[in-house]
């Protein structure tokens, strides 16, 4: 197993149970937790310097941001950090539904692919259209 040497993001251990909790805040409203200000901050896309390419992600403050296939904004981040597993999140924080993933896969492709399936159910899209295999 493979730590980075900061003492932050990259190298936060969690349980299914604790992301769960976190996203719940996130839609809630902070739920005692967060403000309203700091969730909007979470949630607005970083400003670049440069202009974004087409098809390049979103950032907001610790929180990739997509539109979903209904025009609802989906938020969440793909754990990546660490060789061997990964961790998934994905929430709508205006309809308050999300879903999490931790597996013990290198790659995470499936779970791309199931968390790709529940956004496209949760917008009423087509998963064959949105979710085409890569």
């Amino acid at each position: 197993m493979r730590y980075y040497v900061e003492r932050a993001p990259s190298t936060l251990t969690t349980t299914v149970n604790d992301l769960a909790k976190w996203m719940a805040a996130g839609m809630n409203g902070g739920g005692g937790v967060l403000s309203k200000e700091q969730l909007v901050d979470m949630y607005t896309p970083a400003p670049l310097d440069a202009e974004r390419a087409p098809g390049e992600a979103v950032y907001g403050l610790g929180h990739f941001i997509e539109r979903l296939a209904d025009g609802s904004v989906a938020v969440g981040h793909d754990g990546r950090n660490q060789a061997g597993f990964r961790a998934r999140f994905l929430m709508r924080p205006q309809s308050r539904d999300g879903i999490v993933f931790l597996s013990n896969s290198r790659s995470g492709l499936a779970l791309d692919r199931i968390v790709c399936l529940w956004g496209a159910d949760a917008a009423k899209a087509d998963p064959a259209t949105v979710c085409k295999p890569q």
